[in-house]
C-alpha cells in the first residue's frame, strides 16, 4: 500500500512538473511574439535613427518582465546589428533571416555561441516606406 502511494505521488509530481514547464514555455512564447510585433510596428526611422531608441526598446523589454530574456536586436537585411540590448552574459547568435514575405514573422531555436544555452528566438520585419528594411530579433 505504501509503495503504491509513493508511485502515485511520483506520477502526480512528474505530471505537475511537466505542466509547469509547458506553462513557462507558453508564457515565454507569448512574451516573445508580443514584443517582436510591438517593435515591428514602430516606424523604421524611430527604431533605427532615434536618439531615444534605447529608452524605447528597454521600456518594452522591461514591460515584458521575462526572466529568460537574452537579447533584443535590430538588424538590417545583411544581418548587421543596428541596435542591440542584451542581458548579462548573453551573446546574440548569428542567424539567417527569411527572404520570403510569408516567413518574415516567426521563431526558431538557436544555440548561444558563448555558453551553449538554447535560445528561442522570435523575429519580425521592420518596414521602411513599404519595403523590408530589416528585422527585430528577440531571444529568450
Amino acid at each position: 500500500m505504501i509503495a503504491a502511494s509513493l508511485v502515485v505521488i511520483a506520477i502526480v509530481s512528474g505530471l505537475l512538473y511537466k505542466h509547469q514547464v509547458k506553462l513557462h514555455e507558453d508564457k515565454t512564447r507569448v512574451h516573445g511574439v508580443a514584443l517582436t510585433r510591438a517593435l515591428s510596428g514602430i516606424e523604421y526611422s524611430q527604431l533605427v535613427f532615434s536618439t531615444d531608441k534605447a529608452g524605447l526598446i528597454h521600456s518594452l523589454i522591461d514591460v515584458q518582465n521575462n526572466e529568460d530574456f537574452a537579447y533584443a536586436t535590430v538588424v538590417d537585411l545583411a544581418g548587421e546589428k543596428l541596435y542591440e540590448s542584451t542581458s548579462a552574459g548573453s551573446i546574440m547568435p548569428a542567424a539567417t533571416m527569411p527572404t520570403e514575405p510569408f516567413a518574415w514573422f516567426g521563431e526558431h531555436n538557436l544555440t548561444s555561441p558563448g555558453d551553449g544555452r538554447q535560445i528561442r528566438e522570435f523575429f519580425a520585419p521592420i518596414m521602411n516606406m513599404d519595403q523590408l528594411a530589416g528585422f527585430v530579433r528577440i531571444g529568450c
